[in-house]
């Protein structure tokens, strides 16, 4: 009787003999597209940034529009978390290094160290933009994405010996305001994209204790930051970051104008800035155009180049053990 035995290809042999080798190679290789993929967004973000002609409020027109001018408040202004001043969007977080000593598995001491976030929170306000023509108001609590500069931030650490955050970041925070409050009756706040109505529907997206800068809020009232954590350890360090975007501060939009209800007269009267649904962006920044269009095609340059060397080196580890076997 004549042999019919057929042999398994040498690949699938290696994949049976090191499976755990090979799903890992695998992961990286996917993770490497995941960050070209991600790379490619902020690209094309840069490349939106530069090729959209800026308008003016009195003659800007329905649709996809760039606007630049200054942020005026509508009604609602908050509290700077850290510094004196008033914001209409704010970003912070108080975090603690804690350190602790445990015992591993071969019966030794181990000295532990983690960060921990004691509190954090973000709001924004609808705010108008005045460039010199007119005033626009523009739904920056309706999922916008801020980009703020340098002067516009603040992180801190406080060293070993420092009990507290120092008095002069520990301030009070008026609480008792609410976005809703600079919400117009004639104006309708929608979802502009996939990722803002994934949020929507599933609030567990969101860190615990925060609210999503990118999620749209008709409503939302401040937090008074948390100074001090609890657990398990001492305290080595402690951090506080934040942003803001200062009333009457230089001020970049990109978004989409669209008509109020019922609305006619001027531009003023009767149009909004949200996020354009076409592109699936809305940003708000205090960096200028330009600077800004520049960061996002560097970093997404830096994105797509990583990634691909990424998935390159794990196509290129595949073939030679696949070839060595």
């Amino acid at each position: 009787m004549v042999s019919t035995h057929v042999s398994t290809p040498a690949p699938l042999n290696v994949v049976r003999e090191e499976p755990g080798v090979f799903l890992i190679v695998l992961f990286f290789f996917l993770a490497g597209f995941a960050i070209m993929a991600v790379g490619a967004k902020q690209f094309q973000t840069g490349r939106l940034i530069k090729n959209t002609p800026p308008e003016r409020v009195r003659s800007m027109a329905v649709g996809r529009t760039e606007l630049h001018g200054t942020a005026r408040s509508a009604g609602v202004v908050f509290d700077q978390p850290f510094t004196p001043g008033k914001c209409l969007y704010y970003k912070y977080s108080v975090q603690e290094e804690r350190e602790w000593k445990e015992r591993n598995k071969d019966g030794e001491t181990e000295t532990k160290r983690q960060w921990k976030t004691v509190s954090s929170h973000s709001l924004a306000a609808p705010f108008y933009l005045d460039d010199g023509t007119g005033e626009v108001l523009v739904l920056g609590n309706g999922g916008a994405s801020y980009h703020i500069s340098g002067d516009n931030r603040l992180s801190e650490t406080f060293r070993r010996g420092s009990k507290q955050v120092p008095g002069k970041y520990r301030r009070s925070v008026d609480t008792s305001v609410d976005v809703a409050e600079a919400m117009p009756e004639d104006v309708e706040l929608e979802s502009f994209n996939l990722s803002t109505r994934i949020e929507e529907k599933l609030p567990l997206v969101s860190v615990g204790g925060s609210g999503s800068r990118k999620r749209a809020r008709t409503s939302g009232s401040p937090k008074q930051p948390t100074y001090r954590g609890t657990g398990r350890g001492r305290v080595r360090r402690r951090r506080i970051r934040q942003e803001v975007l200062p009333v009457d501060e230089e001020v970049y939009v990109y978004g989409a104008a669209t008509i109020r209800d019922d609305a006619g007269g001027s531009n003023e009267d009767r149009l909004v800035i949200q996020g354009d649904d076409d592109t699936g962006r809305f940003i708000v920044s205090c960096r200028d155009e330009s600077g800004l269009s520049r960061r996002f095609l560097l970093v997404g340059s830096g994105y797509v180049l990583f990634g691909l060397v990424v998935s390159t080196i794990c196509v290129a580890f595949l073939a030679q053990w696949f070839v060595s076997a």
